[in-house]
């Protein structure tokens, strides 16, 4: 509620709570004087069930505020609007405004500069021209795969014998069945395989 450009908020949550509803919307009014509630014309005004007059707030400013409950045909929501009463204190939003700019300038200057590199150097005019040192590859090491021993070796120190498995070819052909009458002709696959 700080933004002087604010004129209105609303607040909503999905809850049957008044703790998470009323008793929020209580606290701000009492924490605060720039906003108040928004009329009940204002906030979902053929709606029928209204706020619960807990927390603090009044009937009538219960009845600013829209709450659905689940016999109501959903899982339960809430809503409120607030409307900005008076005017925003645009000096004191400005000095905050400031502070936090030269915050944000300090940060900016503590933090280290970026190398800049050939290829950025040409960007930035007062940048040093700094080459890059191309890393010398390393030769790639071979793969070696060590066969793995059959679960019954035992303890044998020498690995076993694996097996290769057995080959398999496979052919095959698609023919086509001759049409009869105005039937499409059907598709017939013949496969045969063969162990080696």
């Amino acid at each position: 509620m700080r933004f002087p450009g604010v004129k209105r908020i609303s607040y909503s949550t999905c809850s049957v709570h008044a703790e998470e509803n009323e008793c929020v919307v209580a606290r701000v009014l009492q924490s605060q004087t720039e906003f108040g509630l928004a009329g009940a014309d204002q906030v979902i005004p053929t709606w029928h069930r209204r706020g619960l007059e807990t927390a603090g707030l009044t009937k009538e400013q219960a009845a600013c505020v829209v709450r659905t409950m689940p016999e109501d045909g959903t899982n339960g929501f809430f809503v409120a609007g607030f409307v900005r009463q008076q005017p925003p204190d645009i000096a004191n939003t400005k000095l905050q405004l400031d502070e936090l700019r030269a915050t944000r300038q300090k940060e900016e200057e503590a933090r280290p500069k970026p190398v800049a590199y050939a290829s950025n150097a040409k960007k930035e005019k007062n940048a040093p021209q700094v080459k890059r040192q191309k890393q010398p590859k390393e030769p790639r090491q071979p793969r070696v795969r060590v066969p793995k021993q059959p679960k019954d070796a035992g303890n044998l120190s020498v690995p076993a014998k694996r097996e290769s498995p057995p080959m398999v070819v496979a052919s095959g052909a698609i023919t086509k069945s001759k049409a009869k009458g105005k039937k499409k002709p059907k598709r017939r696959v013949s496969l045969a395989v063969t162990q080696l």
